[in-house]
């Protein structure tokens, strides 16, 4: 080894060869002081190059750690390569050739900046997505469209009028937001129904209506000229805090180990997620992580059932969808009293929150019962889809397949189970190891579109449970109806087209939830179609035709010219 230090008789060693010190030149003894500056500056930087790159991994370590979706066996295996890496670019420093080590500190620096900027961002954005805690309202004044009116100062002396049935602490606390505006407080009014309130503003002055924006289509699709008869001076947005009894668990399930419930609800109104409207996906989802079973059971958007207040109170039938106007508590409520179960959580999207999240996640693979093409109420240009499976790569498309029903003569039924199948998709896309890559770009994409009363901690477990074992068994199963009728909507006021749900369908659907919970491995359509046959059901053609898809059934085909 060449030694370039003086020795104890003043010899210098340079390039192999003893010089004396008192014969070297000055510029020579210059030039020897530079090179060991320059070697003992090159240790120093990349022992601070390493030290860097160590913190910045302990530091992409915990922040990984404490997001909680990496699989620990994932985790303690990067972990244990990284940090053999890291003590070997240090200890590098220390030897002849330092270079390398520098550059192996410099990637794995920015390779831990990176994840943990990363994880941090999903960090973010779970936070943002889970625990969710609130819900808004919005409710415009109305008054006919040739008022003299033109703005809530404009009315402070109208009688305002609301339908019978709205919130009364909503209404208080609008009132209280008129009150402000206005500089006076408001004379109110309840009245019976849409008819009356938009007749009392258009046949004399002096009144303005309240109207919640969730049910504005509703009413102008049954009223024509609403629309044209009426305006809007200004709307208002009222933010609830959502009580235990209106979808917020205090139960402390253990998502990972015990049976849990939730609902899934698409929600028709464009814009925040938190605000009310029909939801036109109901689903309830049962998961059991020790037997690896998820059922989802889908029930038509226009099932005349009681609606159940989230506090417990039956109130009187309506269609399904109309609970969400009133909020997700009631939806959760009133689906639990419907099918005898408990639900823990709720998961809220809106459209374009699907099509979000299938853009980001990109490609799903959808199955498909029959060949169809969209109508034009569905999507500007027809597409289609045939039998079997599809490749959907396109947030759009895969909106229109789930929100397609007039090209089906089982009508809604399909919807449901197709909105299913690309949930099911989802799920299979994002079960697979390869969306680690993509993650984060998933969870930005959703963050402002969809939203989940369960905790950041149950929702990372649910996450790392999937990672580590991506087989899930997730079995579907749409509530059968019996017939369709016209009926009194307390919520609209008028009579609209109901569905009549199936008894028997309904009852097998509380076995199927007791059988996935009580941790029983079997198969949901067989299970199904024998126990409505052993049931009695009132048609067992038309369930067995939904389970398979046949929609040439005659029964189905029947049914549909008799609800037209």
């Amino acid at each position: 080894m060449k030694n370039n230090s003086p020795d104890d008789n003043g010899m210098h060693s340079e390039n192999g060869y003893n010089i004396r010190r008192d014969s070297l030149t000055p510029r020579q003894k210059r030039l020897i002081l530079q090179r060991r500056k320059r070697r003992r500056l090159s240790k120093r930087v990349g022992i601070v190059l390493s030290c860097i790159e160590i913190a910045l991994f302990v530091l992409a370590m915990v922040t990984v750690y404490r997001l909680g979706v990496i699989p620990d066996k994932y985790l303690i295996a990067a972990g244990v390569i990284l940090a053999a890496i890291s003590v070997f670019a240090l200890m590098s420093q220390f030897a002849k050739h330092k270079l390398p080590g520098k550059i192996i500190a410099v990637v794995l620096a920015f390779m831990c900046g990176f994840v943990t900027f990363y994880a941090t961002v999903t960090m973010d954005a779970l936070s943002n997505i889970t625990g969710a805690t609130t819900e808004e309202y919005q409710y415009s004044v109305v008054v006919a469209s040739g008022d003299s009116a033109q703005t809530i100062a404009d009315v402070a002396d109208y009688t305002f009028e609301y339908v019978s049935g709205m919130d009364s602490s909503n209404l208080d606390k609008l009132l209280k937001m008129i009150e402000k505006d206005t500089k006076t407080s408001p004379a109110s009014s309840e009245i019976s129904d849409w008819q009356t309130a938009v007749g009392d503003i258009t046949n004399g002055s002096g009144v303005a209506i309240i109207v919640p924006e969730s049910i504005r289509e509703s009413i102008s699709s049954i009223m024509t000229t609403f629309d044209s008869d009426t305006k809007v001076l200004k709307t208002y947005t009222i933010r609830e805090t959502l009580t235990e009894s209106a979808g917020i668990s205090t139960n402390k399930v253990n998502v990972s180990m015990e049976p849990f419930a939730l609902y899934i609800a698409g929600n028709d109104q464009e814009g925040e997620i938190g605000t009310t409207g029909n939801n036109d996906v109901n689903l309830v989802v049962v998961v059991n992580p020790t037997t690896r079973q998820i059922l989802i059971v889908s029930t038509p958007r226009d099932s005349y059932i009681p609606i159940v207040s989230d506090t417990g109170k039956v109130m009187d039938s309506d269609k399904l969808t109309h609970a969400g106007d009133y909020g997700v508590g009631y939806s959760m409520a009133t689906l639990e009293h419907l099918y005898d179960v408990e639900l823990d959580y709720y998961f809220r999207l809106n459209f374009t929150g699907c099509a979000g999240i299938v853009d980001a996640i990109a490609p799903i693979t959808v199955h498909s019962d029959v060949d169809f093409t969209t109508t034009p109420d569905t999507y500007p240009e027809p597409l289609t889809f045939h039998a079997g499976d599809n490749v959907i790569d396109n947030g759009d498309y895969a909106l229109a397949f789930c929100r397609e029903r007039h090209a089906f003569p089982l009508g809604d039924i399909q919807r449901g189970k197709d909105q299913m199948y690309v949930l099911t998709g989802i799920i299979n896309r994002v079960s697979s190891p390869a969306i680690l890559t993509r993650y984060t770009s998933l969870m930005e994409s959703i963050k402002d579109l969809f939203n989940t009363s369960m905790p950041q901690s149950s929702f990372s477990k649910l996450v790392n449970m999937t990672l580590q074992d991506p087989t899930w068994n997730v079995q579907t199963y749409s509530t059968m109806y019996d017939s369709f009728t016209k009926a009194y909507s307390p919520l609209l006021t008028f009579d609209v087209d109901m569905t009549i749900l199936d008894d028997t369908s309904v009852q097998v659907v509380k076995e199927l939830i007791d059988k996935t919970e009580a941790g029983d491995v079997f198969d949901v359509n067989t299970y199904a179609a024998q126990r409505y046959t052993e049931l009695g059901g009132a048609h067992p053609d038309r369930v067995e035709a939904a389970l398979s898809g046949d929609t040439d059934s005659s029964t189905a085909a029947e049914t549909t010219a008799a609800a037209g």
